[in-house]
């Protein structure tokens, strides 16, 4: 029976009518195997050809002058064959957004939980009834809580799409608090339709929570993305307030000790570039250890000998940060240089559709408060802290 749906998608793809093509479509959806979704996507990526010599269909890879060639239908390998030998299937916009519907709706089925949860996805992006029919028996069955969410949503945007009251009141009712954008966008769409007054109460209700929602979310974000862009500048003031409350000195050069820290994150990714996620961990005490002999090397060689000299101070330091900054310059270019992001640094904590926290920020935050609470904890227990902080006083 599949053989037969394969055969028959077979024939309809050769035709030159794009009607012929989408029933193709629909039979390759149906079929629901494997061998029907490499057809889609090979269709899809314009990799589907028709055979000049026995008008067997085919999927061609290109491979420098030739095409190496398989049997769309058996994926059995054919050799190579040059571009005149083969006639493309061609497709439209319209098929293109039916082959991705088909694609999601075999992948529906899939093992793995991800592809279950982008198939599912690509659902959210046209809604129908349909869909929720077919999603119904699924729904039953599926084991992971984000696929089931997921289609718990197409299936009440689903039924946004007909004409049953009832149907649209149990799907509000299930999108009730639910941030996605495909479900403000399908409540709106049904506000500027509905005529049941019920309906139309639900909705602003519904929307009207959604909005309070996010304003919520957005107020978290903005003050994560404060709190993490703040983070920096909080090392950069402890530093600062140590030097001057300790030594009585304003530290001009203090942003180019900070660079460079920078710069031997950049050597050290440069020394390991296949260990970028070690090459991180390496870099953070190295660059306390650069930063610090330099900082040990200005006060030894200049700032020792001007300690109640506020002025000079200044003066000094701010011709040493033009020292360094000029030092790089000669040494790294007058560019940009960039620093590669780790993966175990990459990416995002997706908390909902409506917030996220990327991970880099993250790790910033709580790097700046583990160096917090260690700096407080060495001022507090231990005798050095105890010295620095009796002569803060006097």
């Amino acid at each position: 029976m599949q053989d037969d749906a394969l055969n028959s998608a077979a024939v309809l793809l050769k035709s030159a009518s794009f009607k012929d093509k989408s029933k193709a479509v629909d039979l390759l959806s149906a079929h629901a195997g494997e061998q029907a979704g490499m057809v889609l996507e090979a269709f899809l990526d314009n990799r589907l050809y028709t055979a000049k010599t026995d008008k067997r269909l085919v999927i061609a890879d290109s491979r420098g002058d030739a095409y190496a060639v398989t049997d769309a239908l058996t994926n059995e390998d054919l050799g190579r064959t040059s571009k005149s030998g083969l006639k493309i299937i061609t497709l439209n916009n319209s098929l293109r957004r039916q082959i991705r519907e088909a694609l999601a709706l075999l992948d529906l089925r899939h093992p793995d939980a991800n592809r279950r949860l982008a198939a599912v996805n690509q659902l959210l992006d046209r809604p129908a009834a349909e869909h929720a029919q077919l999603l119904q028996p699924l729904l039953q069955q599926e084991q992971d809580a984000r696929v089931r969410e997921a289609m718990q949503i197409v299936t009440a945007l689903g039924a946004l799409t007909s004409d049953d009251v009832q149907q649209h009141l149990s799907a509000i009712e299930t999108l009730e608090g639910n941030v996605h954008p495909a479900v403000r966008n399908g409540l709106a769409k049904l506000q500027r339709t509905a005529q049941d007054p019920a309906v139309m109460k639900k909705i602003g209700q519904v929307l009207e929570s959604i909005q309070s929602k996010l304003q919520v979310y957005r107020f978290i974000e903005n003050m994560f993305f404060g709190l993490s862009l703040g983070s920096v500048l909080v090392l950069a003031a402890i530093g600062l307030a140590i030097t001057f409350g300790v030594m009585g000195v304003i530290n001009m050069a203090h942003g180019e000790l900070i660079m460079l820290g920078a710069y031997t994150t950049y050597v050290i990714q440069l020394l390991l570039p296949d260990n970028i996620g070690a090459s991180v961990l390496i870099a953070i005490p190295a660059a306390f250890v650069v930063s610090g002999l330099v900082g040990i090397a200005i006060e030894r060689g200049v700032i020792r000998f001007l300690y109640g000299r506020s002025l000079e101070t200044l003066l000094a330091t701010f011709g040493i940060s033009l020292i360094l900054q000029q030092a790089v310059r000669s040494i790294f270019s007058p560019l940009n240089r960039s620093v590669a992001t780790p993966a175990w640094m990459s990416g995002s904590w997706e908390i909902n559709s409506a917030l996220s926290l990327t991970l880099n920020r993250l790790y910033i935050l709580v790097f700046v408060l583990l160096v917090f609470a260690a700096l407080y904890i060495v001022l507090k227990t231990t005798s050095l802290g105890l010295q620095v902080r009796a002569v803060s006083y006097n």
